[in-house]
């Protein structure tokens, strides 16, 4: 018999991005009502507070269409902040200096991943967010030979060179411009040189903020308020959720509580190998390996293979491992817990009028995962994190995607 849903607490990651929970509590609310039109429960939204130093909350109540009458299930919903960390290392362009600094991280992100196999090694995984990554640097090289090779064609006389040369860096420009508004790649790339930080442990504000986050975590199952703890992460969001969740294990090992709320993780868009890849990155396959060898949590993980932002089902913890073959694997995943890789579908959520505007965005439908659809189907963030079902419950018959091998390369 599953054991009733009345009170929750989720703590919710979200990625690189410096905005902060003002702007994710205003699309909380608003998709929030869109999406319990569509799949016909009613849902409110309290207004936002703080309730520590780097979490802000807000309550939500969720209550059925059916059965007629049924108690509201009532969410605690904490937004676990490090958006004040992302800002810190944004990297503003607005002067020749930040321009000439944000290059040189660049270069040198690129050459620390090709250096140290990394590149290769989530080349292996899934090819999408590889070229995403690479595309920038492509882009930027192949724009300097169009731009030589222009100036090279009109050699001979000052005016024509100087003519052409414009032109065609102007043309370059816009050319930029435009890929830059669709695809968003300084934003990539800002992630991309953060993650490079985070493994050389130059950003030591960030393993304090996880500490943060996994005692908020502890505290909310030790409490006895709730029926079920969630923690979910969003795309880089994801690897500081896995953290989080793994480091609150040993702290619940220390509680004195008698009965504490079973522990959800819940992944979106993940691209945790972007970090655990990097030979540097013990800390990340540390706790990976906490979140197996536990077998505490219940981690059920979403990717879009639309979603060329993301590791599409590419299982975080057995990508930690490369080097183990495919049958000691399998050995252990049936003692140790794994999480369960599953797709939103996204086109089932939507008209294909809709989903095909959508693909048209790539910056768009990273984000459709906490945005709601336009048809009710299975994938639903909002009654996920709200509704009367437990993450184990809903996902009881889930069965991982296994046998997704179209962005793999070489085995």
């Amino acid at each position: 018999m599953a054991h009733p849903i009345t009170r929750r607490c989720v703590f919710y990651v979200a990625g690189f991005d410096p905005s902060g929970p003002a702007q994710h509590h205003r699309l909380y609310t608003q998709e929030a009502a869109q999406q319990a039109a569509v799949s016909g429960y009613t849902i409110s939204v309290s207004t936002r507070k703080n309730t520590a130093e780097h979490l802000a909350q807000w309550s939500i109540e969720h209550r059925s269409a059916s059965p007629l009458g049924s108690a509201p299930i009532h969410t605690d919903y904490v937004f676990a902040r490090w958006d004040d960390i992302v800002r810190a290392h944004w990297g503003k362009l607005d002067s020749w200096a930040h321009v000439l600094q944000f290059a040189i991280s660049f270069f040198a992100t690129q050459w620390h991943y090709l250096r140290t196999g990394a590149l290769w090694a989530m080349l292996r995984l899934a090819w999408p967010p590889v070229v995403a990554l690479v595309a920038p640097l492509a882009l930027l090289l192949g724009s300097a030979c169009v731009w030589l090779m222009a100036v090279s064609a009109a050699w001979g006389s000052i005016t024509w060179t100087l003519g052409v040369g414009t032109l065609a860096g102007l043309g370059l420009w816009l050319l930029i411009q435009r890929l830059e508004a669709k695809f968003h790649m300084l934003w990539l790339m800002r992630s991309y040189m953060f993650t490079r930080l985070c493994a050389m442990g130059r950003v030591p504000a960030v393993d304090e903020r996880v500490h943060v986050f996994a005692t908020a975590i502890a505290q909310a199952r030790a409490s006895g308020r709730y029926d079920e703890v969630l923690v979910v992460g969003h795309s880089s969001g994801c690897i500081l959720a896995a953290s989080a969740a793994a480091r609150s294990l040993p702290l619940m090992a220390k509680s004195s509580a008698l009965l504490t709320a079973p522990l959800g993780l819940v992944t979106l868009g993940h691209c945790i190998p972007l970090l655990s890849s990097l030979p540097a990155a013990q800390g990340c396959r540390d706790d990976l390996r906490s979140i197996a060898e536990s077998g505490a949590v219940r981690w059920v993980d979403f990717t879009a293979p639309s979603d060329g932002s993301c590791f599409a089902f590419v299982d975080p913890i057995a990508a930690a491992w490369p080097g183990k073959s495919e049958s000691e694997n399998q050995n252990q995943n049936q003692s140790q817990s794994t999480p369960t890789l599953l797709s939103p579908r996204f086109q089932t959520l939507m008209s294909p009028e809709q989903y095909r505007a959508l693909c048209k965005n790539r910056f768009d439908l990273h984000f459709q995962y906490i945005h709601a659809g336009s048809i009710a189907g299975e994938y639903d963030f909002y009654a996920l994190t709200t509704g009367p079902q437990s993450l184990c419950e809903r996902f009881a018959d889930a069965h991982s995607v296994t046998d997704f091998t179209k962005f793999r390369l070489f085995g």
